[in-house]
């Protein structure tokens, strides 16, 4: 799998609990979320963001293996 097999849980100033979720093959592509839905969900849109803008700039991405 791509994506980090566990979580991170982390706390907030706010004293709330977050988790976040990376995919080690593409540099900064992390997201934060108060649940595991909404930190998937996230981490897709930042995914799409992060491959449009390296195909914009012409930058080589990384061949994932899932």
């Amino acid at each position: 799998m791509f994506i980090e097999r566990s979580p991170k849980l982390f706390m907030t100033s706010s004293k709330r609990a977050h988790l976040l979720l990376r995919i080690p093959a593409c540099q900064g592509v992390v997201a934060f979320g108060l649940t595991l839905r909404e930190c998937e969900d996230e981490l897709r849109s930042t995914l799409e963001d992060w491959i449009l803008l390296g195909l914009k700039l012409e930058h080589e991405l990384p061949v994932i293996k899932i």
